[in-house]
Formats: structure tokens, sequence, C-alpha cells
């Protein structure tokens, strides 16, 4: 993995054989669940190689020279945020609006099968592996490419990535993004159709898959959602708004305010900068602007957007301006003249799942100075808010396990639902799918009372149900499942 080299040096004997010991070494550095035939470390943590040589060893004859190096850009002291941040499988991603913010479950899948070699594949397909590959593997102990490469191929706009992003229906040849619960039925479908884009993606998407590849390689990572979401295409850290005249609509401007936007934060040390840029580094796979000829973004430091140090690399301007940037109304008649300026409705909310639990921690204050803050004005965008509100509120279903679950047993699953429209419902299926859980996403033709899967691994899990009919979209319902392992005797 990035960040760890070592070496082993033998004098004046040979080896026969070396057992690297994968079940114990994959099990002590918790990569136990990606393989048990293939070795797979961490950095930071102790592993064990068992030699058999030709002759006995002899310490005063022969000479052995084991040595080995953890400097480790991405490690993280605090045990409880490791699992939180490359651990857990089972992650919330917030949406809605600011005045109505939303959860929604997502599950990452790192450990679940090929997800090691996917994201490996995804390095290899990579423009910079293509054109260079030599020097593309020289790099990859250094997270801040590897981070860059993986915030370009998420994205599809220029090259074989894993995702196709449409803002707007209808979404014909694919699935609509809102259908979507999990990071792996993405990358296996990538994967499994030969490299080629998986349709269709918008930001909390693309943002939920990258967090996947991320964490399955080893590198800390998080989702954030930021509200009033800033999209400043000129670069001038404004988001500016022309009249012609009084009360006249504005002239079209390729600036925008996005109601949320959802994005990365992987954690590495910046080498290239000074230590105080060390930590959280924002990554956006979501494709808006350029960066060094192709769409991503990041890793930019969190403390130099909170400091305002648009200087550095990479593209923390952008992000700055997403959370920072001041709205201006401009009057342009003869010359032009400045309406008004807002400096606190962009950048609300900013948000992320708590260490250890499903709530909503607000880490506003990691990106903005508080000065001010209390006396915002809070935007509101009517037709997303409705939209969310009446979702919820249709959401009737009683989702249930009948029975104890247990590894490759069948798991019977109750659903009810309650129709609450006098609409007779059409074209109704249910898509369950879970890591570890349901082996591909298993939809269900027509609804059905009782449905079941058979569980692949023991541990803590999280089914999620999606219901679709001619009358209600994407109705999404997600319950905790305990899986035990199963003995015959």
């Amino acid at each position: 993995m990035e960040g760890q080299g070592l070496m082993l040096t033998l004098f004046l004997f040979s080896v026969l054989e070396v057992d690297v010991k994968v079940a114990d070494n994959n099990a002590k550095h918790h990569t136990d669940l990606m393989s048990t035939t293939q070795l797979i470390m961490r950095r930071g943590q102790s592993f064990s190689i068992h030699l058999k040589f030709k002759e006995p060893f002899n310490p005063g004859v022969h000479n052995l020279v084991f040595t080995a190096t953890l400097d480790d850009s991405v490690y993280m002291e605090n045990e409880e945020k490791i699992q939180e941040y490359v651990l857990n499988e089972r992650g919330v991603i917030f949406k809605g609006s600011g005045n109505y913010i939303s959860p929604m479950f997502w599950d990452y899948g790192q450990f679940e099968d090929d997800m090691v070699e996917i994201a490996l594949t995804l390095l290899y397909v990579s423009p910079e592996h293509l054109t260079n590959p030599m020097k593309d593997e020289a790099a990859r102990y250094n997270p801040i490419y590897v981070s860059r490469i993986i915030s370009r191929m998420i994205n599809s706009d220029e090259d074989r990535g894993v995702l196709k992003g449409q803002w707007e229906g209808p979404y014909i040849g694919g699935m609509s993004p809102t259908h979507w619960s999990g990071s792996y039925p993405i990358l296996k479908r990538w994967y499994n159709i030969g490299c080629h884009p998986v349709k269709f993606g918008q930001c909390w998407v693309f943002a939920g898959v990258m967090c996947s590849v991320m964490r399955a390689l080893g590198i800390p990572c998080r989702v954030i959602t930021n509200y009033e979401s800033a999209h400043d295409c000129d670069k001038n850290l404004t988001i500016d708004v022309y009249h012609a005249d009084w009360g006249v609509k504005e002239i079209p401007s390729p600036d925008s305010i996005w109601t949320f936007h959802v994005w990365c934060e992987g954690w590495m040390k910046r080498p290239d900068l000074s230590p105080e840029f060390d930590g959280w580094q924002v990554l956006d796979p979501t494709p808006q602007e350029l960066s060094g000829g192709v769409h991503r973004c990041g890793p930019a430091p969190v403390k130099a957007i909170l400091n305002g140090n648009t200087d550095l690399d990479y593209d923390v301007p952008f992000v700055f301006a997403e959370v920072n940037a001041d709205c201006n109304d401009y009057l342009v008649w003869i010359m032009c003249k400045t309406i008004s300026t807002d400096s606190r409705r962009v950048g609300q909310n900013i948000s992320t799942k708590s260490v250890g639990s499903n709530k909503r921690w607000d880490i506003t204050s990691h990106y903005k100075h508080t000065e001010g803050q209390a006396h915002r004005i809070k935007y509101v965008s009517s037709p997303v808010v409705s939209a969310a509100v009446s979702m919820y509120w249709i959401f009737y279903t009683v989702l249930q396990v009948l029975g104890e679950a247990f590894v490759y047993r069948p798991v019977f699953v109750e659903m009810t639902f309650e129709n609450p429209v006098s609409e007779t419902l059409r074209d109704c299926t249910i898509t369950l799918s879970g890591s570890e859980l349901t082996k591909e996403e298993e939809e269900e033709i027509r609804f059905r009372v009782t449905v079941s899967f058979y569980p692949r691994k023991a541990g803590k899990k999280t089914l999620m149900a999606d219901f679709d009919c001619s009358v209600f979209k994407n109705i999404k319902k997600s319950i905790p499942i305990t899986v035990q392992k199963y003995n015959l005797f």
C-alpha cells in the first residue's frame, strides 16, 4: 500500500520457502473481508512472515537484515476514526435543502468481492497509466497523486471513467441517479462491461463511489454535503448576476448556486505544503471545472479553505468559492452599478456523518469562520423542498426480518406497503441491495409480501430496499441485520 516500503536482505544462505501468512496478517490488518488468498496489508501495523531455509540458521555465521519503512502519509492514530473512515461499509449521505436536510443511507461495500481488483483496475485504465505505466506505478506511493487519479476516473467525461453524469431526465439507457443506494452495484457493473461508463450519476453518487474506492485502497475518506453551494465558473470568487434594468429578468450567467452539492474528503499529509495543511482534503469527482486539463478537483486542504489560502494547489479557489463566495447583483445600464451584495447565502449547514453514529455532524466551522453566521439569510428552494417532503410523507413501508439471519442460509424479509392514494399502483418493483447480503442488486418484477436472500458473510450489515411503481419513484428504506455464522454441528 502507499507510503510503506520494506526490504529483506539475506546473506550466505538460501531461502526455500516464504509463507506470508495471509490468513493471520489479513485478519490483523482488517483486510480478511477483502481476501483470504491475497496478502493485503494496511500501513502502520505489524505483520509476520515465515521463512524456511535450506540449512539451519546460525546467528553467528549468517546475516539476516530486515528493514521496514513506515512513513505513512494517510495513517490516522485514532482507532475509532479508522473504524469509521476506512472500515465502515455503511454510511449516510445528506441531501435535501438547508431548511429540510434529509439523510440517505449509502452502502460503500469496500469489502465486497472483487473490490480490490476493481479499485486497481480503475488505476490501470487511467490515461496516466496508459500513457506512461512505469511513471504511474512509481507515483502510486503518493496519496495526493492517487486521489487525483480517482477523482478523474469516477466521472467518464474524457476517458473510461465509472459514471456518466446527467442532471435531468429522461434517463434513457440507464438508471436515474436516485435509483442507486450503494457503490458496489455501480463499480461491479462498470467492471463487468469492460470499464465503460454506468448511467447515470449526480453529485452524491459520484462522491459515494469515490469514497468506496478510497476506503478500499486504505485511504481514510468521508462524504460531505454543502448547502447553497456556489459554482464559480469565471474564477473571481463571486457569484455575479447582471440586470439590464430595474425589475428586468437577469442576464444569463454561467455562475450558479446549487441547493446542495456533495463531495469527499480524504485524510492525508501534504508534504508539498507546510504541515499546517495536513489532514482532511477536499476531493470532488463530479465533473464541474477543469483541473490540470481534465474534470477533477482536489486534494484541496480544508484548513486552506478556512483561512483563505487560495494560492495553494489543488483547486483551493474553486472550493473556497463553493462555501464562501459573495453573491453580487449588478445593474448594467450605461455603466455597471452594484445593486446588492449578499455575503452570507453561500455555504450553509456543511454536513457529514458522525463518527460511530448516523447523526448529522455540522462541520461548517471547519470551512468558514463563524463571525456573523447566526444572522445568515436562509434560502429556500421550493421545488426541491416540496418534493422531499412529499416523498417522506407517503413512505408507509414496513420492512422487517423474519427470524434470525445466518451465512449462506435463506433470510426472509417481509415488506408491507399501504397505498396512500386512490389510484391503482402498476409496474411495481422492489430492489434489494446490501454489502455481503445480496450478490447483485436483486429486483422483483412484481410486488411480493415476502422475499429472500442469502447472506455471504457474518457481521453487522444493512439491507436497503428501493420501491418503484407507476406513481411513486425511489422510495427507500433500510434496516440493520446481524448475520450469524452457521454451524452444522
